[in-house]
């Protein structure tokens, strides 16, 4: 039986809601996060879109057991990093894993000492907790937290753009091989996920997990997705016996109240490598799309590594546009 990951030392609960009026006095001149370039409507009380987003994130984030924060406010700025470790990653992986945000590391003449100094208190706590492998993902420009990461031993992996299409006015018709998947499914499902995902993953590329972790964790995702009720897309193959292709998406409540424009999130895509230039994958993308029109989406957004030319193409060639960029480093915290 695997130990269970214990909750890291750090700033929980009401001490960290006793910060966000110093991060919120700050966030107007603060260019870092996620969703500061999407789309949204003219906000009502003043604030911009994605600052009430983020302070709603952080809210709900205090009162997640699955997330610490460590933060110094020994400069003219606070600082917060967030660490997010859950069963389900050792569950299904088989290492106890974290995944680390810098969700207010605003510039500063010491920013790079600051965040070094904040990242050895948050990785001693990670450690102590049962973490033996981080993940980091910042924001691409954020160059002193990239090198306060890089001398803390973390090492670079891929670049991810985060781009987004908007989903209003004449679309073409659905590819009718494109449908919900069922329960039926599933199981191919999963398998598309574990054998057919990009292959030049982060995850792949780190030579600390080995080529079936990396399976089990897709096919996994993808199951959890699934018993979670979010939608799945799947499209039929040329014979119609079976399916070729599986595209995770969901609805995203949240960030659409906030941002004032329904969003749908394009999560996963994994085409049988048997099947594909045959615009297989063409037509399963820009079918969800369409299921995500259907269900009231007004903008998409989704998610591709920089190495991935194909996906660059197609996300383009659908419509969408970058809002955002981010590096992924890895740090293995005790040998895997």
């Amino acid at each position: 039986m695997s130990t269970p990951i214990e909750r890291a030392a750090g700033l929980t609960g009401d001490p960290l809601r006793a910060l966000l009026p110093a991060i919120a006095a700050g966030l107007g001149a603060y260019p870092y996060d996620q969703y500061r370039h999407y789309p949204a409507r003219t906000p009502r009380d003043g604030r911009a879109p994605w600052e009430a987003y983020l302070l709603a994130r952080l809210e709900r984030m205090a009162a997640d057991p699955d997330w610490s924060f460590f933060t110094r406010s020994d400069g003219p700025t606070p600082l917060l990093l967030g660490a997010r470790s859950a069963a389900w990653d050792r569950e299904n992986v088989g290492v106890g894993a974290a995944s680390l945000s810098a969700l207010y590391c605003p510039d500063g003449p010491d920013l790079r000492r600051r965040t070094g100094s904040l990242l050895r208190e948050c990785l001693a706590a990670l450690a102590a907790a049962g973490v033996t492998f981080v993940s980091a993902r910042v924001n691409g420009d954020q160059l002193d937290v990239i090198h306060a990461l890089e001398d803390a031993g973390f090492r670079y992996f891929e670049t991810a753009v985060w781009p987004v299409a908007p989903l209003t006015g004449t679309a073409p018709a659905r590819d009718p091989r494109v449908r919900l998947l069922v329960d039926a499914d599933i199981e191919r499902a999963m398998q598309l996920a574990a054998d057919h995902g990009y292959r030049g993953s982060h995850f792949l590329r780190d030579g600390g997990f080995s080529r079936e972790q990396v399976r089990r964790l897709n096919g996994a995702w993808i199951r959890t997705a699934w018993q979670a009720g979010e939608p799945i897309a799947v499209i039929e193959s040329e014979s119609g016996t079976d399916i070729a292709g599986v595209l995770a998406f969901r609805l995203d409540p949240e960030l659409s109240s906030h941002l004032g424009s329904t969003y749908g999130r394009m999560r996963f895509l994994a085409v049988d490598a048997e099947a594909r230039r045959q615009g297989l994958g063409r037509a399963l993308f820009t079918g969800a799309m369409s299921l995500l029109r259907d269900m009231g989406a007004e903008h998409a957004d989704s998610g591709y590594t920089t190495k991935n030319h194909l996906s660059a193409r197609l996300h383009s060639q659908a419509g969408f546009l970058t809002a955002y960029e981010e590096a992924t480093l890895h740090l293995w915290l005790s040998p895997p």
